[in-house]
């Protein structure tokens, strides 16, 4: 009987001290899970850059150069003023990219080679841990207008030829353009990563000049301004500083259009930069864009720029 009561005295120390163990187990998980796993603090963080490159290239009976020459300025600015508030985030981003190439072949004058515009904002309050649910707004469109520079030369019977402001016009502001706005739910493992997906987007096509009004173009048809779609968006946000002053920032949209051969054409947007910084404000830069709208131009686009200039940090 004294072994029977021992045994079961021991049991229940064992027991006990198991029981312990598991309440402080799942104690400490609980305390972790309460942790908002995003890094952002409350109230207003801002901040943004200014980077201009220059690139220049020279030569003389060069086999591999078509152009004798090639002069480039490309400058990029980005902004962002994040919110939290309890929470709750509120997301704004902006990001305005321009650029201009001189060479022989644009008769010695600088000729625009780069020109994005960027605004986004999202209103997102916490579901759980890592989890947001909200809305969001996002613009896309150029600044200044585009000339169709094929048609310039293919017409151009001299050197130096004078070319009315807007003779060949093709794109300028909100031509096109490109507005969405959605509501979804939001992922943020850590600080440099997110991801966004929302079902339910309205997509709006922009046509406003007024040179391409009886023509389709864009998606938009003639004798209109502006197209409709519905469709779902994933975003996916990642930025990241290294060491010795490394950065890699990259954003992909993936949108298909419910309306119009839905998850067949999907407009893709993939975004990446990577800078490397030499002393304060000296930075060598690289971008690499990929952007593809089957209702825009039916191939894939893309754009890379290198390039060794100042940065500023706002």
């Amino acid at each position: 009987m004294k072994k029977i009561t021992l045994i079961l005295s021991m049991l229940s120390v064992a027991f006990c001290s198991v029981a312990q163990d598991s309440k402080k187990e799942a104690e400490e998980i609980e305390k972790r899970m309460k942790v908002d796993n995003s890094t952002i603090p409350q109230g207003w963080s801002k901040g943004g850059t200014i980077n201009l490159a220059l690139n220049q290239v020279q030569t003389n009976n060069w086999v591999a150069a078509s152009e004798k020459y090639q002069m480039g300025i490309t400058g990029i600015a980005t902004a962002f003023g994040n919110r939290k508030k309890g929470n709750t985030l509120w997301l704004n981003n902006a990001m305005l990219q321009m650029g201009v190439l001189r060479t022989p072949s644009t008769y010695d004058k600088f000729r625009k080679n780069s020109d994005q515009l960027l605004l986004s904002s999202m209103y997102a309050p916490q579901i759980k841990p890592k989890w947001y649910y909200g809305a969001c707004f996002d613009l896309r469109t150029q600044v200044g207008n585009t000339l169709d520079y094929k048609r310039v030369l293919d017409s151009a019977t001299r050197e130096g030829v004078k070319i009315p402001s807007k003779w060949g016009r093709s794109q300028s502001f909100m031509t096109p353009g490109n507005i969405r706005l959605g509501v979804g739910a939001m992922y943020v493992p850590n600080k440099a990563f997110r991801v966004y997906f929302s079902p339910l987007t309205a997509s709006i096509t922009t046509k406003l000049g007024s040179y391409l009004r009886n023509v389709d173009a864009f998606g938009v048809k003639a004798g209109k301004s502006v197209d409709f779609g519905l469709g779902a968006l994933l975003r996916a946000d990642y930025q990241n500083k290294f060491a010795n002053g490394l950065t890699y920032t990259s954003r992909l949209d993936l949108f298909t259009n419910y309306l119009d051969n839905p998850f067949t054409h999907i407009n893709t947007d993939w975004i990446n930069a990577v800078g490397f910084t030499i002393g304060k404000n000296i930075t060598v830069a690289a971008n690499l864009n990929f952007r593809y709208y089957h209702n825009e131009l039916q191939r894939l686009q893309w754009m890379e720029m290198l390039g060794f200039g100042f940065n500023y940090k706002l």
